[in-house]
């Protein structure tokens, strides 16, 4: 099986490394996005509950009208919390880029589209493993399992995908019906296969 996987990566070209780094780098982007938002839900709760104890109906009340003036507040903003902050923006551009990656390893002609849409399941595998680092969020057998699924899944994938025989992409375009409905023997853009 080690030969098999082997030899399927050795044929194919460098949209499979592209294509996995850029879904590690989105999930760092979402990573980092869900830190700015952890940041901001700490930042509101502290606002509203500065350090009041509850213990009292006083004291219930004061807190109760803070959380009013606070949602008074938030109503008139114009601009989300989020949009705010520096490290939600990181994120988005961190998204974006991979996002770009992504596209760019689809233009490669040596990799099959199944091999490079199968490494959007590296995000599922690094998110989990990030969130349970980073994030403190719980872990449980049953992700654990998903992972395994997952897992086996990408390397059914990568074993069974067909290569293609030559890299010359051009040969297997359609063209364009919009501009060429009667003959297509004439398009520019390639043949029919």
């Amino acid at each position: 099986a080690a030969a098999a996987t082997e030899a399927a990566t050795s044929k194919g070209g460098w949209g499979i490394y592209l294509a996995l780094a850029a879904n590690i780098v989105n999930t760092l982007a979402l990573a980092t996005q869900k830190v700015a938002h952890n940041r901001i839900t700490l930042r509101r709760t502290t606002q509203l509950h500065p350090a009041v104890e509850l213990t009292t109906p006083a004291a219930a009340d004061a807190g109760a009208d803070a959380d009013a003036a606070a949602a008074a507040a938030a109503a008139t903003r114009k601009t989300p919390d989020y949009l705010r902050e520096p490290l939600w923006w990181l994120g988005l551009v961190l998204q974006l880029a991979s996002e770009a990656g992504n596209l760019a390893a689809f233009s490669d002609p040596a990799t099959p589209t199944a091999i490079i849409a199968s490494m959007g399941c590296v995000c599922v595998v690094s998110n989990w493993a990030l969130s349970a680092r980073y994030l403190r969020e719980p872990c449980t057998k049953r992700d654990g399992l998903g992972v395994l699924l997952v897992l086996a899944g990408v390397v059914l994938i990568a074993l069974y995908t067909p290569f293609p025989a030559h890299s010359d992409a051009l040969d297997n375009l359609l063209p364009c019906p919009l501009f060429y409905q009667a003959d297509y023997s004439s398009a520019p853009c390639g043949v029919l296969p």
